[in-house]
């Protein structure tokens, strides 16, 4: 009732020494930070928590303004090396004709970019990397090599179901078992793109 919200009320209000504590201690949060030129991908979570410091203090009733500088250059600085990251590994995928065997990298080239988006978005840093999933581009488009790696995955299991004899000896039954393995290994929308199709009625012929 009312007391319960009175008694919030005044909990969430704090003292003059808490809200002393509190500015020292996010003052000392941003000043242990590295300097702009020192900052390194390693100092992402220290970097994070004086952000999260900063903007809980800045939401207390009473709270007085705080020097961000050096907090908004570590920001800048641990964005311009992780868009670094994010377009390297990129590139490096980019200039490849995937096959199957990029999965885990395509894979791990995802959850960089998803984390670094979340980052800049999170924490209101420009993002300046090369590497997006704008709609209206896909030229640096994780999506792309995403779209990439699947048609590679589909031709692979075709070119399998292709080759199989369609009254495999014992010899061959191994070869058949592998096609059948490689066609559910797909993910449903690849196998929706070979179920109708004379390859996939090979294998079914073949088992």
């Amino acid at each position: 009732g009312k007391v319960a919200e009175a008694k919030a009320a005044v909990d969430a209000i704090k003292t003059v020494e808490q809200l002393a504590a509190d500015k020292t201690a996010v003052v000392n949060s941003i000043a242990a930070l590295p300097a702009k030129k020192a900052v390194t991908l390693a100092d992402k979570d220290a970097i994070t928590a004086a952000a999260d410091l900063l903007a809980a203090y800045n939401a207390t009733p009473g709270s007085v303004a705080v020097d961000e500088t050096k907090l908004n250059d570590a920001l800048a600085a641990y964005e311009t090396l992780a868009a670094k990251e994010l377009d390297d590994a990129f590139k490096a995928l980019d200039v490849k004709t995937l096959t199957s065997a990029d999965a885990e990298a395509v894979k791990a080239l995802r959850k960089l970019y998803d984390v670094y988006a979340a980052f800049c978005d999170d924490y209101d840093v420009k993002a300046t990397a090369r590497t997006n999933d704008n709609a209206s581009t896909d030229v640096n488009s994780v999506k792309k090599l995403e779209k990439e790696l699947s048609d590679a995955k589909v031709a692979e299991v075709k070119a399998m179901l292709i080759k199989l004899p369609a009254n495999p000896r014992t010899a061959q039954k191994a070869e058949v078992e592998a096609a059948r393995a490689a066609y559910e290994a797909l993910e449903l929308k690849e196998k929706d793109q070979l179920v109708d199709s004379l390859p996939y009625k090979n294998l079914i012929d073949a088992e």
